[in-house]
């Protein structure tokens, strides 16, 4: 590689899906051949694009896509660590012992509402206090780091209070001045317009990357799009994450199922699971099925089983069932939905109650 300096690559396929991936010899020695004629420079990255496959599962190579690999050279990684949060209120305990620890890309927290999932972000931006633990950054207390943490903060609350009397350019100006950064009028008005047009008028997001933050929080910020609004914002984030760590809280598997590199489940304030994608739907092998029955027995079963989906057909209907066993029932390749009923299946009958 040009200079001699140390190479790490991530790979995006066209699902979108954050891996990482170690490059074999072979790759090696097609990499330098792509440099001089397929280079983009973004920040702190180099994007290469090389006629070869990687296997998503089993990083076994194919012919079946193209890559990207970003190619960082001579940057200091950076971390988030949460060491053993609680948050205890007079009658219920928020946090109870959450343990993480982050580096680049998208992270997702997943959790229903009463999770945790808010007091677990506001006390990593520094809102809230905990009762105990500490939030570190390059192994550094956030509290003592105090300004020069929030410097490299970005956070978008859930229920954010814009000044009403604000144009969406004027709040931005103004949120850059509070966060002291120093541009020329021209430079502000480029990013104000940049930011604006990259995140659909969104202030509430525009703000939190309007210091290009390391360290970027998202509180539910797809809460009332669209699905076309949610798959633009999915991709404009990962896009911006390549060199940033980015927490995403939501409730809805979709939010995250494709951008993440890493799920965080929260369930009453404890983490109950963490790994990629992947590996939590692996988790859940031999708990999902299908059983045809009649129409006159769903309401049955949806009321002693957790039902997934319900597919009506010729003559009877199709149900998704999760569920430890299940007789009778064909076991179905499982989802990151079916994850997520598995693990809150109690939160799911309470928010369909």
């Amino acid at each position: 590689m040009p200079g001699g300096q140390p190479v790490s690559f991530l790979v995006v396929s066209e699902e979108h899906t954050w891996l990482d991936w170690k490059p074999d010899e072979e790759d090696m020695l097609q990499i330098p051949r792509a440099l001089p004629e397929d280079l983009a420079i973004g920040g702190s990255f180099f994007t290469v694009t090389i006629p070869m496959g990687v296997d998503a599962e089993s990083g076994s190579h194919s012919a079946s896509f193209q890559v990207k690999k970003q190619i960082r050279r001579g940057v200091k990684s950076m971390e988030l660590t949460v060491e053993n949060l609680v948050k205890q209120y007079p009658k219920k305990r928020a946090l109870d012992g959450v343990s993480f620890a982050l580096t680049e890309g998208v992270y997702g927290l997943l959790g229903p509402n009463g999770a945790g999932k808010t007091t677990l972000i506001n006390i990593i931006a520094g809102i809230l206090r905990p009762t105990s633990g500490r939030v570190l950054w390059d192994g550094e207390n956030i509290d003592i780091l105090d300004w020069r943490y929030r410097e490299i903060l970005g956070f978008q609350p859930q229920t954010p209070s814009l000044y009403k009397s604000f144009r969406a350019e004027e709040f931005l100006r103004y949120m850059a001045a509070v966060k002291g950064l120093k541009l020329s009028r021209r430079e502000l008005n480029a990013t104000v317009d940049r930011l604006l047009d990259t995140v659909n008028l969104r202030e509430d997001i525009a703000q939190a990357l309007v210091n290009d933050p390391k360290l970027l929080l998202l509180d539910e910020p797809t809460a009332g799009l669209d699905p076309k609004e949610r798959v633009r914002l999915r991709n404009v984030i990962a896009t911006v994450a390549l060199d940033k760590i980015v927490l995403w809280t939501t409730h809805i598997v979709s939010d995250i199922e494709f951008i993440a590199r890493n799920i965080l489940m929260l369930k009453g304030g404890e983490l109950i699971a963490c790994g990629t994608p992947q590996e939590l739907v692996k988790g859940v092998e031999g708990k999902v099925f299908t059983l045809p029955v009649p129409p006159e027995e769903v309401p049955g079963w949806q009321a002693r089983a957790l039902v997934g989906n319900v597919q009506r057909r010729d003559g009877d209907v199709l149900l998704r069932i999760v569920a430890d066993d299940c007789p009778g029932g064909i076991p179905a390749v499982p989802d990151l939905e079916d994850v997520y009923l598995y693990h809150f299946q109690e939160a799911s009958e309470g928010e369909a109650g």
